[in-house]
């Protein structure tokens, strides 16, 4: 199983060649790698460069159909915040984000439940 913890040294060979029904191929592997090791919510754009650190020659068309392949999986989960790009969270847990207006990082935000009557 893939750990979703901060992960600075996950590589794309360490996930299995199947994830929820979806072939792994080494572009998803990297994009996904990308998303998990700083979980900070990036853009197809931010995932792209980052990605061609490792994979040269990757490019952003094969990047968005790694993100979508990996988001119609349940793989990962689309973020849509305002009128900005959207973003990519491999957080598949009940949350919602918040968005620090002065740095502009995203956080998630996780709802302790309550027994209220």
């Amino acid at each position: 199983m893939i750990s979703l913890t901060n992960n600075k040294d996950l590589k794309p060979e360490d996930f299995p060649s199947d994830i929820k029904g979806l072939r792994m191929t080494k572009q998803r592997r990297e994009v996904l790698a990308v998303i998990l090791r700083d979980r900070d919510h990036p853009t197809a754009n931010d995932v792209f460069l980052r990605a061609q650190d490792r994979m040269p020659t990757i490019s952003l068309a094969t990047v968005y159909n790694c993100l979508e392949a990996l988001v119609n999986h349940t793989i990962v989960r689309q973020v849509n915040l305002d009128r900005e790009s959207s973003r990519y969270c491999p957080n598949l847990n009940d949350h919602c984000h918040f968005q620090d207006e002065a740095s502009g990082k995203i956080h998630d935000v996780v709802f302790k439940e309550t027994n209220q009557k």
